[in-house]
């Protein structure tokens, strides 16, 4: 009974790989320095990538910086100073990029004296968050 069994369950030799799946989003982090911030948003799929807001086209992100004595700020919207509220879609055709920058100059002094600090950042849309691989910028 048992020997039937065995050969009626497929060996694992003959199993199909488990394809490499590729997210539709990537986020990118870059800087040149601690002042400014690029994220590169690069659409994988086979559909324009649209994201809706409604101050900031990088309403849509978390922006996290923690310097290495482990004081961690959080930048969530990006509102203008003035009280227009300006919607709008960011939208990155399929299999493009685009990259927006972010002034963080006015974020550093919540870390304290100048120091390495790490960006981490992350992209929320459809219910799904993307994050970015983590950027360490030295003063």
């Amino acid at each position: 009974m048992r020997l039937i069994a065995l050969l009626m369950l497929p060996t694992l030799g003959f199993a199909a790989p488990v394809p490499n799946l590729k997210s539709d989003i990537e986020l990118k982090l870059s800087a040149e320095n601690q002042d400014v911030l690029n994220i590169t948003i690069q659409n994988n799929g086979k559909e324009p990538l649209e994201l809706p807001y409604r101050f900031s086209e990088l309403e849509n992100f978390v922006i996290e910086l923690v310097g290495e004595k482990g004081k961690t700020y959080k930048i969530q919207r990006t509102r203008e100073k003035d009280d227009k509220e300006t919607p709008g879609t960011l939208t990155i055709p399929a299999g493009e990029s685009k990259t927006l920058s972010l002034h963080t100059c006015h974020s550093l002094p919540e870390l304290g004296d100048s120091q390495k600090v790490t960006f981490t950042a992350r992209l929320k849309h459809n219910g799904k968050t993307v994050a970015a691989e983590p950027l360490t910028v030295k003063p």
